[in-house]
């Protein structure tokens, strides 16, 4: 729905549930590696690694809201979640106002244990924990720019700050290992149990996905156009029908 703000308007969610903010993390999260894969192409791998910090957090996000309508178990927590989600801290400030109020966030400690308590079976949640944490506070690096991740950008001949980016060097098929790891759940088809009736064919470029198999686009008559290009969100069997 469209809300007013000033002389003009912003769309809005008129359910504020867990499903409208799936599909917002999902668009987010296709976004975002959409930048990785335009930030690696030019070699900026530090830019990229403070997207994998993004796109890390994003993930926890979509299971822990996911295992809320898919396991039954929504908890004081999820409330919490989307009352901070949905606050619009920057749009409700008073006119002229500098002061924008802090959301009441969920812990992120809080939210990787909801996910692995509810569908880790099998697996040892202390060791789990302690490995997200560790991912997180390395890539933490890169969102507050660590010494230890800046001169990481440093070397050459001459030694020199790879201030234009680092093509050509090592690292970029490191990080471009890293970009794969995040790639392979980004179609909401890969998400068939956290989000009921929202399985099907993608519209966009028709993709066929074969059970974790590489991705293939396919014309009208089943040929291979070539290797999937962008990741992007599927619509609704009920959408996408007969068109």
């Amino acid at each position: 729905m469209q809300v007013p703000h000033k002389e003009s308007f912003v769309p809005r969610y008129a359910e504020k549930g867990i499903r409208q903010a799936l599909i917002q993390k999902l668009a987010r999260y296709v976004s975002g590696l959409n930048a990785v894969a335009v930030l690696l192409g030019s070699g900026y791998v530090q830019e990229a690694g403070v997207l994998f910090r993004t796109l890390d957090e994003i993930q926890e996000d979509i299971f822990f809201l996911a295992t809320a309508e898919t396991n039954g178990a929504r908890t004081e927590r999820h409330d919490k979640f989307l009352a901070a989600f949905y606050a619009e801290a920057v749009f409700a400030r008073a006119e002229g106002s500098l002061d924008i109020p802090k959301p009441n966030l969920v812990p992120r400690k809080k939210i990787r244990a909801h996910t692995l308590n509810v569908a880790g079976q099998g697996i040892n949640t202390s060791q789990a924990l302690s490995a997200s944490e560790s991912v997180g506070t390395a890539y933490s690096g890169f969102v507050h720019a660590a010494s230890e991740n800046i001169m990481d950008m440093y070397g050459g001949n001459p030694p020199h700050f790879h201030i234009d980016g680092m093509l050509g060097t090592p690292r970029i098929e490191g990080y471009s290992r890293d970009a794969e790891n995040r790639s392979g759940s980004v179609c909401l088809n890969n998400f068939p149990r956290f989000i009921s009736g929202l399985r099907a064919g993608c519209y966009k470029c028709r993709v066929v996905h074969g059970g974790g198999g590489r991705l293939r686009r396919t014309d009208r008559r089943g040929g291979q156009l070539g290797a999937h290009r962008g990741f992007h969100l599927t619509r609704p069997a009920s959408s996408s029908a007969g068109r």
